[in-house]
């Protein structure tokens, strides 16, 4: 790893003195990714350079298609028209198309009209699939054989074919170009060279439409641990292939996004963005945890004159709150996690709901005895340490019950399960958790007066 680093401040310095020859000589070590955090890294004038160097390698679109969106956008804004063309001359069809996004309308005609036509096509048919689907990411044209083929016909298509590209299956197709099986290497290794694929095909073949969507189509990788996925259109027609790689790094790019989301972020709000966007994007998660904090406080306010009467409450309000908000966030993460992996194909809602309640049942009862034989033996208080059992216990299944039931309302309508859950339900809990606490505190205190 210092090595590396060591070559990669070595090539900000050959690029700094414009020693084409030396990082040509330099780059072939380092992986795209490597090259496309360094492309990252670099100012204007040293990442125009650099651009150069790569489109003289054939390396240029995959590493551009690495790098952040935050990051490319800004690159395609200071460079000119001579070298986007460039670009779109030697990158491949579906990594350009990702680069349209950051072009308005002429500039997309203009590039599109300066590429070959035969790519020109490619790009046009991959825009005609909707974004974030599979025929978005898909690779095209894909290897696939007929299935009257022989084994030893196959054998020799396959080898001439595999020093152009990785081959993952042997996809059987018939006359009409329909997918109708699929071979493995092995069987074709050990098979007899007069045997046609048709007598040894898999013809439960596991695919995806162009218009699935992406998240889908990570959900069916990762369920079935293929390599790779077919792809087909409307007609079962094979036009494509979306591997582990692809989904890996939609999985990721998911991850990232819930990540953020839980926090108020947006997943362009990285270390190199600007201060001004970065406050834009934050401010408005801020105003509303604030508007949030403001509600759950209104309603402590309502409790006034009791936590006058018994200052001890002040120092326990807190406990009740937290242990509930806790046990929110452990409920809306399984319930989240199960709808983004689709858990919830094999198991009911109702069930998972009563799951979450049970736990929080069992949570709220032995955190709320903990705490009221602590506050018991602390304060002396029998009645204050009674409170605390019954408010903990109350707030835990209000947390499980929030926890659970919200993320799933907002899939139902449609709406991002890690955007929202986490504010609604930690302030929901809190509301309840002050309510439950001060409320049962005021009514003890009407019961028993002093003696409370």
């Amino acid at each position: 790893m210092k090595t590396q680093t060591f070559q990669i401040e070595r090539i900000k310095k050959l690029l700094q003195a414009g020693d084409k020859k030396q990082i040509i000589h330099s780059i072939n070590i380092f992986t795209t990714a490597d090259l496309s955090s360094l492309m990252a890294a670099l100012d204007k004038n040293h990442s125009l350079l650099f651009l150069e160097i790569l489109l003289q390698l054939n390396r240029a679109s995959a590493v551009l298609v690495e790098m952040p969106q935050t990051a490319l956008k800004d690159f395609f804004s200071h460079i000119s028209k001579e070298y986007k063309q460039a670009l779109f001359h030697e990158g491949k069809a579906e990594d350009l198309v990702y680069f349209m996004d950051f072009f308005s309308e002429e500039e997309q005609k203009q590039l599109l009209e300066s590429v070959l036509l035969t790519k020109k096509l490619q790009i046009q048919q991959f825009l005609k699939y909707p974004k974030n689907s599979v025929g978005r990411v898909m690779q095209s044209p894909v290897f696939f054989l007929p299935d009257h083929f022989t084994v030893s016909l196959s054998i020799e298509q396959l080898r001439y074919r595999a020093k152009e590209e990785p081959i993952y299956y042997t996809y059987c197709v018939n006359r009409q170009k329909k997918l109708v099986g699929v071979v493995s290497m092995r069987q074709l290794a050990t098979s007899d060279g007069d045997t046609p694929l048709h007598k040894l095909m898999g013809k439960s073949v596991i695919s995806v439409k162009t218009n699935t969507s992406l998240k889908e189509a990570a959900q069916v990788v990762v369920h079935y641990d293929f390599p790779a996925l077919p792809v087909t259109n409307e007609k079962n027609e094979l036009v494509g292939l979306i591997t582990k790689d692809e989904v890996i790094d939609i999985i990721q790019e998911q991850a990232t996004a819930d990540l953020y989301a839980r926090v108020g972020l947006e997943e362009d709000d990285r270390i190199f963005t600007p201060t001004r966007i970065s406050i834009k994007y934050r401010a408005p998660w801020i105003g509303l945890n604030l508007l949030m904090a403001i509600t759950a406080s209104s309603v402590i306010s309502l409790f006034e004159e009791t936590m006058s009467h018994l200052i001890i409450l002040a120092s326990f309000k807190n406990i009740v709150a937290g242990v509930g908000g806790n046990t929110a966030i452990q409920s809306l993460t399984v319930i989240t996690r199960g709808l983004a992996v689709g858990d919830f194909r094999f198991f009911s809602t109702y069930k998972a709901i009563i799951k979450e309640l049970r736990i929080g049942a069992a949570l709220g009862i032995t955190s709320g005895l903990g705490a009221g034989i602590i506050t018991y033996f602390w304060k002396g208080s029998f009645l204050v340490s009674s409170v605390i059992v019954i408010a903990m216990f109350l707030n835990s299944l209000m947390a499980s019950l929030a926890g659970s039931c919200i993320p799933i309302l907002l899939n139902h309508f449609r709406s991002d399960p890690a955007v929202s859950s986490g504010v609604l339900a930690t302030t929901l809990t809190d509301i309840f958790g002050f309510l439950s606490f001060l409320g049962i505190a005021a009514l003890g205190l009407k019961l028993f007066g002093g003696g409370f």
